[in-house]
């Protein structure tokens, strides 16, 4: 037998009562039973007030405890102190006491029905059952489940002439043949009017019904659009754009007077005023009535563009500690609207390296920072300044240009220190949410003070005259375009979704420039849910030069800074920072063995990077078995090659595969993460170098470290915020 939803009866439900569900939202709440909670649930009433020890559920199938818990408020008693799941013996400091509420269960029985009826088990029963425990209960729902209805029909009418029907039903998440969920169907209905809505119809309804068959466990539904006429925008209102300007805010807006009112243009537009850093609520819709321009027009519609602004002006300034950097500090000065119109300048300024860099060392430097020992490439403190203007607005409202100007001294421990003056121009462009296209020109002169080795070993220019002409300050100009999509779930720890990334960077003596090469630099990233707070992420780094520079210093030199590097917290982790690939070892005494071997007395390896790069890593992050919400745990495999050639010259055994198990912290900065990685490879061989007290290098054969280090000496330990990836 089929009932609409005006008189269908509520199947099996205390009392034989009558329901009526006239809107979605009570559909599924079923007919509330007549009788006292003392009638229905005796035993629960006969245990009011004990303490809850257990909550359980029994036959919750498709639907996992997890699910079932957010539905109720009946709780079980535990221990939390401080976030810690423990109670401090001898007081009552963490227990947290849940006592048995008749009234509360009944509520929790109705909510879960109600859950299960709107997931299309529309027969389903709940009934509590109490089982003393000691001093306190435990409470167990018992759930019957009934029988799934299927959707029969699915109807879409009244939108001939606008939409096509049949295209618009394959799109819904409802479908027949399916369970009749009614959470889809109440989207179903959305994504109806919306489309009705893209049309211009901006005041379109949907009307919405079903009947169930409760005999053949069937459903019709139907959807009836009534569209209305298309609208069309007569004026705009701005209000609120006192530093930002009505013109301003106008061309943000990807629509005009005499446009059609497009639900999809009013979001659009929205986004685009919330991208300026200088609008802090943005609120774009139909203005009310009394603001309409022709009053009671269903035809034509006045748009309202409210906003509510930042302050113009502000300071940052932060001190912080790294491994790599060791103190460091940095101060910003940001105007949000400089000369109106949503401009933004930033005036910034860093300082790192402080305890370890002339002239800000303290002591010896090596009790801050252990990477500068024995480094005498990076002994200065590194530093930038820069000044950063951004037009929001250029051509269209999905473009923004930006220029820079800047002077620094970066550097990577043992590897190289680089000082380079610089300008930057660049535009970007908005394909779609979180999905951008780049194109910049960027002008620099610098000069790169490297390790005397690294000449040697990897240009074969060990005299020191040489190695200070290869320094030399020169200019590189450079073309880059770089194009990145984002389809994750959560910015700082994704738990679903993909990224992907890439970008070339092209200097040419046709731009004027010393150095001539073709980069490029690839990522993808996948993360996907597989099970209940239990993360699989994966992610793939290449990158390759398709014209690199000759080995001659007269000629195209392409300076360490442009070379690529693998190793560390955010790359293979089983290598300390750079230090993948190959090297050289630099030491100032040898001795001669018996055989003839030269072994140096202690020597230092220094990395020199290569010119194709492949970095892979497999990661499982997971919960802890205590402190869930707070601390997670991880597996992971990283993998990579450095070479010196192109990436399809790289062979099997230039790659080296490092696994690990990390602790995970949750912050409100992100993720704290402590890694621990294996390297099962010990000490690479390499060209050994030796220096003399005049600088200059001469190589004396090729080291081999014959002690295997130990299993500790093998691990490598890392710090950071944020995930690896």
């Amino acid at each position: 037998m089929r009932r609409g939803v005006g008189d269908r009866l509520a199947a099996g439900a205390p009392g034989g009562s009558a329901c009526l569900w006239p809107v979605l939202a009570v559909m599924v709440a079923g007919c509330t039973a007549r009788a006292s909670t003392a009638e229905l649930y005796p035993a629960v009433v006969e245990h009011s007030g004990a303490r809850i020890e257990a909550v359980r559920f029994s036959g919750a199938s498709p639907f996992s405890r997890d699910t079932l818990e957010t539905l109720i408020a009946t709780q079980p008693s535990r221990c939390g102190f401080l976030g810690i799941p423990v109670c401090l013996p001898l007081t009552n400091w963490g227990r947290q006491e849940h006592r048995l509420s008749p009234e509360q269960v009944r509520a929790d029985v109705a909510s879960l029905a109600r859950f299960y009826r709107a997931a299309g088990y529309f027969g389903t029963r709940v009934s509590p059952e109490v089982q003393p425990d000691g001093g306190g209960v435990e409470i167990t729902f018992a759930i019957q489940r009934g029988d799934p209805i299927i959707l029969d029909v699915l109807d879409v009418e009244g939108v001939d002439g606008i939409l096509d029907a049949d295209s618009l039903e394959e799109r819904l998440p409802l479908r027949p043949g399916s369970i009749f969920d009614l959470g889809r169907f109440a989207v179903a209905w959305e994504q109806v009017r919306r489309a009705l809505a893209s049309r211009g119809h901006a005041y379109a309804d949907v009307l919405r019904n079903f009947s169930v068959d409760t005999i053949d466990n069937t459903a019709v539904a139907t959807l009836v659009a009534v569209p209305g006429p298309q609208v069309v925008v007569d004026s705009i209102l701005v209000s609120g754009a006192e530093h930002l300007g009505r013109r301003a805010a106008l061309r943000q807006l990807t629509f005009r007077p005499g446009d059609l009112l497009r639900r999809s243009s009013l979001v659009e537009s929205q986004r685009n005023l919330y991208d300026l850093e200088l609008v802090q609520i943005a609120a774009v819709g139909v203005a009310p009535d009394s603001l309409q321009a022709v009053p009671g027009d269903s035809a034509t519609a006045t748009v309202a563009v409210q906003l509510a602004e930042a302050p113009v002006h502000q300071v940052d300034a932060a001190v912080g500690f790294g491994t790599e950097e060791c103190l460091r500090t940095e101060a910003q000065w940001v105007s949000r609207s400089f000369g109106g119109g949503a401009r933004r300048l930033a005036l910034f300024g860093s300082v790192s390296k402080i305890g370890t860099g002339e002239p800000f060392r303290l002591g010896s430097g090596g009790r801050l920072c252990q990477s500068v020992l024995g480094d005498t490439i990076t002994n200065l403190f590194d530093y930038r300044v820069s000044a950063d203007l951004s037009q929001p607005y250029f051509l269209s409202p999905r473009n923004r240009l930006s220029a820079n100007i800047y002077a620094e001294r970066l550097s990577e421990p043992k590897v190289y220190q680089r000082e380079a003056l610089g300008a930057r121009l660049g535009v970007t462009r908005r394909l779609a949410d979180r999905t951008f296209l780049g194109a910049s020109l960027e002008a620099e002169r610098g000069s790169t003070k490297a390790s005397p080795a690294l000449f040697c070993a990897a240009f074969r220019f060990c005299e020191p005259e040489i190695a200070d002409s290869l320094a030399r300050a020169r200019t590189r100009n450079d073309l880059s375009l770089s194009f990145s999509h984002d389809r994750t779930d959560l910015p700082l720890n994704p738990t679903r979704g993909f990224t992907l990334r890439a970008g070339v960077v092209w200097a040419s003596p046709r731009l004027a420039s010393e150095v001539e090469f073709v980069r490029w630099t690839g990522e993808a990233a996948a993360y996907r849910t597989v099970a209940r707070g239990w993360v699989a992420a994966a992610v793939v780094r290449l990158g390759n030069f398709f014209r690199s520079a000759t080995l001659n210093p007269d000629g195209n030199f392409l300076p360490p800074e442009e070379r690529f590097y693998a190793g560390g917290a955010s790359s293979v982790r089983g290598f300390d920072r750079n230090e993948l690939g190959s090297g050289v070892w630099v030491a100032d005494s040898v001795r001669v063995e018996t055989d003839g071997d030269t072994v140096p007395i202690e020597a230092t390896f220094i990395p020199t990077g290569g010119t194709s790069l492949a970095v892979a890593s497999l990661e499982l992050r997971m919960p802890s078995p205590v402190l869930r919400r707070l601390v997670g745990l991880a597996a992971f495999l990283d993998g990579g090659a450095v070479g010196g050639g192109s990436l399809w010259d790289l062979r099997s055994q230039d790659w080296k595969l490092t696994p690990g198990v990390g602790l995970r912290l949750q912050t409100p900065v992100g993720p704290v993460r402590l890694d621990i990685a294996h390297n099962p490879y010990g000490r690479p061989d390499g060209p050994l170098l030796l220096t003399d007290s005049t600088g200059a290098i001469t190589r004396v054969g090729t080291n081999r470290p014959t002690a295997a280090p130990g299993f500790l000496q093998r691990l490598r330990v890392h710090l950071a915020v944020g995930q690896a990836f």
